[in-house]
């Protein structure tokens, strides 16, 4: 997994335990009037190429104090240390090897929690390292101070490769196109993002023309289902080629100093998750994305606690380009001109569209 899939994954759990405290506190179940108790609340996503594996643990609160409680560093984590353990199972049950979480502060990992409702500073998590096997199960044990278990158990996705697009030809966004994959076992729900980089010149301060590399997310679909398909078999998905450009031309805006843009390739990000993240996404009739928390976590698979252990793969198929006619109508469209991109040099008038 790249690095800004991994740090998105983690920089958005705050939003996952506001969530987490907004269901216990309105539960039916559950004494508002009562005094307060915790709760067990882990989130982590295993990805079998990853080499270092984050999971977060933390306690929530029942109880009419829960929101005041969340925002101190000290009630966010137990009273005492967490013996964590994740081990590494064959289909006999027998343990094959156990990994060792150790706790550490998010920010020494170059990860940067959002500002929220929980306490930023420190922003713990628990990491381990080491290599996953696709053909193990990994169970999560975790020992509270009060010596409460805490279990959960997931397999892995299986990894996959992206058909089309490739580096190979470049896409025509004049009309719709299809995206296609190979379906990964173990794998239920899919996700596809796209990252547009470009190129901007503008003046800086000095006015000196500077030249700077940009990248802009488009999410083309999320809870997109694919259960009950054979893995290896080929999946594919529509894409609208009008929403490429209505996407650029609602999320970039002019700076004062800019002087034009031009667009360099594009990277397809397939996201596949398990079925532990179906169901989680199920279970909220809602829109869900495998690389972020806005979801109620209304379904668990933690014994003990509440949250998600499970498991994602992401394949990357980078360096694409569009065709020639596409860069002229992103340049010259009455609906993207304004963005300042440059056209193909095709065209007779280049660098201007008339």
């Amino acid at each position: 997994m790249k690095n800004r899939t991994l740090k998105s994954i983690l920089t958005l759990l705050s939003l996952f335990f506001v969530l987490v405290i907004g269901l216990i506190a309105c539960s039916n179940d559950f004494d508002v009037n009562a005094d307060w108790k915790e709760i067990t609340v882990v989130y982590g996503l295993l990805q079998q190429t990853d080499s270092i594996h984050y999971i977060r643990i933390n306690k929530a609160y029942v109880g009419d104090n829960a929101y005041e409680l969340a925002a101190v560093t000290d009630s966010l984590y137990h009273d005492g240390p967490l013996n964590i353990q994740m081990n590494e199972r064959n289909d006999s049950l027998e343990i094959m090897n156990t990994f060792s979480l150790q706790k550490v502060n998010a920010a020494d990992e170059g990860i940067e929690k959002e500002a929220g409702l929980f306490a930023n500073s420190p922003y713990y998590i628990y990491k381990t390292t080491g290599q996953l096997n696709f053909d193990y199960t990994y169970e999560l044990l975790i020992e509270t101070p009060a010596q409460k278990i805490v279990t959960a158990n997931t397999t892995l996705v299986e990894e996959f490769s992206i058909i089309h697009p490739n580096a190979e030809v470049p896409i025509n966004l004049l009309n719709p196109f299809m995206v296609r994959w190979r379906h990964a076992q173990n794998a239920a729900i899919y996700e596809l993002d796209v990252y547009i980089y470009y190129y901007e010149w503008n003046y800086d301060e000095q006015g000196t023309l500077v030249k700077t590399t940009e990248r802009s997310k488009w999410n083309v679909f999320s809870n997109l289902k694919r259960e009950g398909h054979v893995p290896g078999n080929a999946l594919q998905y529509e894409v609208n080629n009008e929403s490429f450009y209505y996407h650029l031309a609602s999320s970039l805006n002019n700076k004062e100093n800019l002087v034009k843009r031009e667009l360099r390739d594009l990277e397809f990000v397939v996201h596949a998750g398990s079925e532990e993240l179906k169901r989680f996404s199920s279970s909220q009739r809602a829109h869900f994305n495998i690389t972020s928390t806005q979801v109620t976590p209304t379904y668990t698979n933690i014994e003990g606690g509440i949250g998600i252990f499970s498991s994602t793969y992401s394949e990357y198929a980078d360096s694409i380009l569009i065709g020639p006619y596409s860069l002229n109508l992103l340049a010259c469209s009455d609906l993207t001109r304004h963005l300042k991109f440059l056209p193909h040099t095709i065209m007779p008038t280049y660098p201007s569209c008339e």
